[in-house]
């Protein structure tokens, strides 16, 4: 943790100007409203005399309608701007396909008449790059791909050592950092050997664990979410709900929640979790808490949070010098953004 923040000031999230958690797909959606704010009034939403002053009105300062610096933005665009730029991700739109579909009202340029979203479907349309030139691909993608590529896996029975020489290679793949592939290698084999073995046997409950650590490594917390939560049940049902992999998933719910945009859900679910633990298991949550609190504009909370964790590590044996410093480095960017001041 350096406490430094990568993007441009004028144009950065609140989640994204902490520099201290997961940022989602949303952070660019605001990105967006700053841009939109800034074409409709002539200029940006937040100006300050240094970048840090900036950084703290994306933070704390009220959020600005384009209608009130000049007469003749209409309603919705009004709206539409005011709800791109709000403060926690979950009250911004929820795709920017969403977005492109509302904007299309104000285009002055004739499109033609097919020009419109594209369906929910399955897989992936064929036809959506030509009757949706420029619309952004439907968020289901490739998660369509995937499912494509499992449902022409071959009907052959798998054995446990194929489910266990499927899992390796996977392994390697991560290595590799070729986390997409491993994902697609897991769920070819899991939708052969699931239906066999039964999705709650040892085997192919590790297996589907290696599956949502590749998701989550491939960015796609979209699919990993569900499979989290789905595995979280079933690991409980076997192991009882106090297994640390039980508990492990919970995280992982958690964490695919935040980088979503989901904050608030992410939230209720690590303080429901940290209800169930005690001492130094609870740190990490504890950490993740007040990122997150961070990220929706909660400076204060957040920084008093890290203040209590550190003064609990402190008093823990056997928590490495490593992990208190990276929460003090954690709570003294939170202060420099607080007082305005950068180190």
């Amino acid at each position: 943790m350096t406490g430094e923040t990568i993007g441009t000031p004028t144009y950065m999230a609140p989640e994204q100007a902490l520099g201290a958690g997961p940022v989602g797909p949303r952070a660019d959606l605001y990105g967006l409203g700053c841009v939109l704010f800034e074409l409709i009034t002539g200029q940006p939403p937040y100006e300050s005399d240094t970048p840090l002053g900036v950084l703290h009105q994306h933070l704390d300062t009220p959020v600005p309608y384009p209608g009130a610096f000049r007469d003749d933005v209409p309603k919705e665009l009004d709206e539409l701007v005011f709800a791109l730029l709000a403060k926690d991700p979950q009250d911004r739109p929820e795709s920017a396909g969403e977005v492109y579909v509302s904007l299309l009202r104000w285009v002055t340029a004739e499109l033609p008449p097919m020009a419109r979203a594209p369906q929910e479907r399955s897989s992936p349309d064929p036809t959506s790059p030509y009757r949706f030139p420029f619309g952004p691909l439907p968020r289901d993608s490739v998660a369509g791909t995937r499912l494509v590529a499992a449902q022409e896996a071959p009907a052959s029975i798998p054995s446990i050592d194929e489910v266990r020489e499927a899992r390796d290679r996977a392994m390697g793949l991560i290595e590799d950092e070729r986390f997409g592939q491993a994902a697609d290698a897991l769920a070819t084999m899991l939708r052969r050997a699931a239906p066999i073995y039964g999705s709650g046997s040892p085997e192919i409950l590790e297996a589907r664990l290696d599956y949502g650590a590749a998701l989550m490594l491939a960015g796609d917390f979209r699919a990993a979410l569900p499979m989290f939560e789905q595995l979280g049940v079933d690991l409980a049902r076997r192991y009882g709900s106090d297994h640390e992999l039980v508990r492990e998933c919970r995280q992982q719910v958690a964490i695919c929640q935040a980088e979503l945009g989901e904050a608030t859900e992410a939230l209720r679910t690590l303080r429901t979790l940290l209800a169930e633990v005690t001492g130094a298991a609870g740190f990490p949550m504890r950490q993740q808490i007040a990122v997150i609190t961070a990220s929706l504009g909660r400076i204060g909370e957040a920084g008093g949070g890290l203040d209590d964790l550190l003064s609990d590590m402190r008093r823990t044996p056997g928590v490495g010098p490593a992990d208190i410093q990276d929460v003090e480095a954690l709570r003294d960017h939170l202060r420099h953004l607080m007082d305005g001041t950068d180190h």
